[in-house]
């Protein structure tokens, strides 16, 4: 059945577990439970781009989940680093 097929609860029962597991081995136990339903979101934006014929969709969405971690680390260290260099917390420096 193609993916386009599930309904967004189906296709979420059915990746729940693993994207959680997947987010609190990237993230934390606390800030993956903060953000399950944003990476949700994350995955059902891309859905429509999955294509059975490059990769097995479990993997899609192992890499979906890290692409999602990925961004949520840099944006952290960005804010890091603007703080450290004095910026507001709101602002992100181009500082190197």
């Amino acid at each position: 059945m193609p993916v386009a097929d599930f309904a967004v609860s189906d296709l979420w029962w059915r990746f729940s577990e693993r994207v959680r597991v997947r987010l609190r081995s990237r993230l934390g136990e606390l800030t993956a439970a903060e953000a399950t339903l944003d990476v949700l979101g994350h995955v059902l934006d891309e859905v429509e781009h999955y294509d059975p014929e490059q990769q097995p969709l479990m993997a899609w969405r192992d890499a979906v989940v890290d692409r999602y971690a990925d961004d949520r680390d840099r944006l952290a260290a960005d804010r890091a680093c603007s703080l450290r260099h004095g910026d507001s917390p709101g602002f992100v420096s181009n500082r190197a």
